[in-house]
């Protein structure tokens, strides 16, 4: 009996005791290597151990051919805001099969056996960061929601703020930082409520220099938080939430504080709308990609706790929903939108709408409008119907923010072995050591890196002015001398102090007839002494 035989496939649930598989399967499938490991300071050990929470707390299924674990299907249990009310969710994840069984339809049964056990333990919504879009789509998911990322210069963050709080530096632990991320999932649509499984995974590939900052009211109340990480002069923004506009602009006041120490800020936006507009200096870079999909697992459970506008009038609306992996979602389902709720009933619909469950997900999270999907062909539909289904029962148009879980890859940065190495050599043997990056000198005495020219125009003049001789060794002859302006330097640091010493007749290159200037420019030449330091 062929070893590959899909009648030697059986699906449990894992236990700890499966751990070592686990965590093989994971490494392979990621391609997660020892020296990867050693970087970021874990050993192999301590990842084996680290799952050990996510398989005593999570739902993981496996599929084993006889003893050996083939490939696995993860489920962490969540809960989320949607418009309001909290929802008990499925996150998958670790979603993995070793290769050579691939094209056996392993994934597919574990994913159906997972949404069957989610939707028996009343979890009517699940989702997923998707590895492909198009398969997750073909299986009755769909995007809900954006990532939005910005780079943004030291020029460009905004400056002169001056609110009336404070910021302080605290601990990964600090409890008023955790509750602060509860507040904001309370207030926010389509956000995830943090769990202790998901802190664990939040911080578990981190750096130790990651740092979490609140913002404080005069008042002494966080209203407002910031996990970044400051490396090789980039100031990275793992999250940056805020319950009011104060605290928006107090951290923003944090990170200007920071100007002298970097060059620029990337960082994720988790609202709704681009940051550029409220800069001064809009020309930033900011992306925008597909981040989250969602599923829902079961229509009935859903609508029963989906909280509808109860400003707009009552509406009868039938759908019919085609779902070819989960058959209890085919068919027709009407539902009375009434006084903000959603109620099943048998009566005559006023409308009727046609669409898959994957389009269904996305109009009832908002990331997309009935009349979009409607043009798009997603809905089949009169305009009529489909005005409705924007204006009542459904929610007004919402692009929300990731706000998520976050199970993210590090921030890792590498310096450059041979370049670092003779950097170091030259901090302490390097010539003019005192005017560049030695103990006592510039860098290494607390003084500014360099000074950088701005807004300098490139002009041409009729005639270039004639250059110093060998100024130190270091600038050519006949160059322009061109007086460049510091930036955030207070005082000007001087060094050498000219004078004039002697005026003698110049001889080198001397012409017979000579053109003629004022003073005799070419025939004389005036000598600088330098007070050597």
């Amino acid at each position: 009996m062929s070893r590959n035989d899909e009648n030697n496939y059986t699906l449990r649930p894992l236990t700890i005791d499966d751990a070592e598989e686990y965590n093989a399967l994971l490494r392979y499938a990621f391609q997660v290597t020892e020296q990867e490991l050693a970087e970021t300071g874990w050993k192999d050990d301590e990842i084996t151990q680290s799952k050990f929470p996510v398989l005593q707390r999570a739902d993981v299924l496996g599929c084993f051919n006889g003893n050996d674990l083939i490939a696995q299907f993860a489920v962490y249990p969540l809960d989320m805001n949607i418009y309001g009310v909290k929802y008990s969710v499925g996150f998958v994840t670790s979603v993995c099969t070793y290769p050579e069984y691939t094209g056996h339809g392993i994934m597919k049964r574990l994913m159906i056996q997972s949404l069957i056990r989610m939707r028996d333990a009343h979890k009517s919504f699940a989702l997923l960061y998707p590895y492909s879009i198009p398969l997750y789509r073909g299986l009755g998911w769909e995007i809900i929601s954006n990532k939005m990322t910005y780079t943004i210069k030291d020029t460009q963050i905004p400056r002169k703020l001056n609110e009336p709080g404070y910021v302080r530096r605290v601990s990964w632990d600090d409890k008023e930082f955790k509750e602060l991320h509860t507040k904001f999932a309370e207030k926010t649509h389509g956000c995830l409520y943090r769990n202790n499984l998901a802190w664990e995974e939040y911080w578990r590939w981190d750096e130790d220099d990651t740092s979490v900052a609140i913002y404080y009211s005069k008042d002494d109340v966080p209203y407002g938080y910031m996990v970044y990480m400051i490396s090789s002069d980039v100031m990275h923004v793992k999250e940056m939430i805020y319950l009011n506009r104060e605290a928006q602009l107090g951290l923003w006041e944090f990170i200007h504080a920071h100007d002298s120490m970097i060059d620029e800020v990337r960082g994720n936006n988790y609202y709704s709308e681009p940051i550029a507009f409220e800069l001064d200096d809009s020309d930033i870079k900011e992306t925008i990609r597909p981040y989250t999909m969602g599923r829902i697992i079961d229509i009935r459970q859903f609508f029963a706790k989906y909280a509808c506008d109860p400003d707009e009038p009552s509406v009868c609306i039938r759908f019919y929903i085609e779902d070819d992996l989960l058959a209890w979602n085919n068919g027709y389902f009407t539902y009375l939108f009434d006084n903000g709720r959603c109620i099943e009933t048998e009566q005559q619909p006023d409308y009727e709408v046609s669409m898959s469950i994957g389009t269904l997900t996305t109009l009832m999270l908002g990331y997309k409008t009935a009349e979009k999907l409607h043009v798009m062909d997603k809905i089949q539909a009169s305009d009529e119907a489909v005005e409705h289904l924007d204006e009542c029962p459904l929610r007004p148009f919402i692009i929300f923010g990731i706000a998520s879980t976050y199970f993210a890859a590090p921030i890792i940065t590498k310096a450059y072995l041979v370049q670092l190495l003779a950097i170091t050599i030259y901090v302490l043997f390097g010539r003019y050591g005192r005017v560049l990056s030695r103990l006592y000198g510039i860098l290494l005495g607390r003084k500014t890196v360099c000074i950088i020219p701005h807004r300098v125009k490139n002009v041409k003049p009729l005639q270039s002015f004639i250059s110093g001789i060998n100024i130190g060794g270091y600038i050519s002859q006949r160059v322009t001398y061109v007086q460049t302006c510091s930036r955030r330097i207070g005082k000007h640091i001087q060094y050498v102090i000219l004078g004039l010493a002697l005026i003698f007749f110049y001889l080198i290159n001397m012409m017979i007839f000579p053109i003629l200037l004022p003073l005799l420019f070419y025939l004389f030449e005036i000598i600088f002494h330098d007070k050597q330091l």
